[in-house]
């Protein structure tokens, strides 16, 4: 049986912020999958996977002011509870990076990870890295650039579809994604659009290299049980020897420079040019912003601008309110009152069949004990009746026998006398034949 490694690094959970969903926490959600023999006798048999602890870590997070096993750097804040990777700072960036290679050709990594912030603006996420290099800061959420290895992007805010988007990129160390002009999508080898920002509770992404099969898998809502698969890509080749990491950046929403001379005007204009840009993106979204809360309220019964405009809405008050509830009210406790009532008459309907159905089958039974005990009666006097006939014929039987026997014996003593007879008158004729014929010599 082969080994799989289990790696299952410290859950991430990404605390609510003004601006950005830097923060970062990290608390232990790791279990060792390996499976128990069934019996003592019974072959042992080697586990399925192996979790590893020096590949993760758990709480207390820090020991002497730093994690075991791990490095964390950049703008990183300490606490017993959480590891931050990044305030909500503009232009902040943190990361985490295991000491230790990956010493494993195939494993399994799960973390969980919450994010909070605006609607409008926030930071732009964080990733995960399986890379031969470590610990190098760069400007790919907060990494460098021309990595060699596995990157997942979990972008929260993406500035082109402005919802949370997942994207697996293999880099061979040699693409730029961070370069102007260069569209990271064309070199990901999948994404997907799950949303998991501002759900309130733990999100859970889970990384899967195995066969050289490459699977990455969320669940939202469900806290790690009920996976729903975000892309599978096969002939993946990721060698061992890598190390695990984690990195985030948090971008700056503004730009502070110092008052320029206006002989550098052409600077300046193009400047303006930019925030103007960023003036108007910024309106944009909150005009779509407004859109949908106005769709909200419309939906829940709300009068659309056009019909404020014009008056024609009714304006409700709250005794007409209190009274069309109170009337709802009433109809609800009607229609639930008519219905129990039916309901009551359809079980007691239920029930009086029941009850002759019952009378029915009592009276059935009683008729077949009846019944049986005839049965009985008629079978045990046959019985008797069999049992005086057979005797009865046994008696003469044996009677007729002895009278037999009497008359054999009386016939057996006349053939013996007439024996004996017989017997006697043929001495006494051949005497006389004898003395005849002396007589004449």
């Amino acid at each position: 049986m082969r080994l799989y490694s289990l790696l299952t690094l410290a859950s991430l959970l990404l605390a609510q912020s003004q601006t950005t969903e830097a923060a970062g926490k990290f608390w232990y959600s790791g279990k060792s999958s390996a499976q128990e023999p069934e019996t003592v006798n019974s072959q042992v048999e080697a586990p399925i996977s192996k979790f590893d602890y020096k590949l993760t870590f758990k709480k207390p997070y820090y020991y002497n002011g730093t994690v075991p096993y791990w490095t964390t750097g950049g703008d990183v804040i300490q606490a017993e509870d959480f590891v931050r990777l990044s305030p909500s700072v503009p232009n902040t960036k943190g990361w985490i990076w295991s000491d230790i290679p990956n010493p494993y050709k195939e494993w399994e990594v799960e973390i969980a990870f919450m994010v909070k912030g605006s609607y409008l603006h926030s930071g732009r996420g964080l990733a995960f890295w399986y890379t031969k290099d470590s610990k190098i800061e760069g400007p790919v959420f907060g990494s460098k650039d021309k990595w060699d290895g596995l990157s997942v992007w979990l972008d929260s805010a993406n500035p082109q579809t402005h919802t949370p988007t997942t994207m697996v990129i293999l880099n061979d160390g040699t693409k730029a994604m961070a370069s102007g002009g260069v569209d990271p999508t064309k070199h990901m080898l999948g994404s997907c659009s799950i949303n998991y920002r501002n759900t309130g509770f733990p999100a859970y992404l889970k990384v899967i290299y195995k066969d050289n099969t490459l699977s990455v898998l969320l669940d939202p809502t469900s806290g790690g049980m009920d996976y729903r698969l975000c892309t599978r890509n096969s002939g993946i080749d990721l060698p061992d020897k890598y190390f695990f990491g984690l990195s985030k950046i948090e971008e700056a929403e503004y730009q502070i420079r110092k008052l320029r001379e206006a002989a550098q005007g052409d600077e300046v204009k193009g400047e303006s040019a930019a925030s103007l840009a960023v003036i108007f993106d910024t309106q944009r979204r909150a005009l779509e912003s407004l859109q949908m809360l106005q769709l909200q309220l419309e939906a829940l019964g709300a009068p659309s601008p056009d019909a404020l405009l014009r008056g024609d809405f009714e304006r409700k008050t709250g005794q007409n309110g209190n009274k069309e509830q109170l009337s709802e009210i009433s109809r609800v406790s009607d229609q639930i009152r008519q219905g129990s009532k039916s309901l009551a008459g359809q079980i007691d309907q239920k029930a009086r069949q029941q009850e002759d159905r019952i009378s029915e089958l009592h009276e059935t039974l009683k008729r077949l004990e009846a019944i049986v005990s005839s049965l009985d009666n008629r079978m045990s006097a046959q019985t008797s009746n069999m049992q005086k006939k057979i005797n009865k014929m046994t008696k003469d039987s044996a009677d007729a026998k002895g009278t037999l026997s009497t008359v054999l014996k009386y016939l057996f003593y006349v053939i013996i006398v007439q024996g004996m007879i017989a017997l006697g008158v043929y001495i006494y004729w051949k005497l006389r034949v004898e003395r005849f014929e002396k007589k004449f010599l």
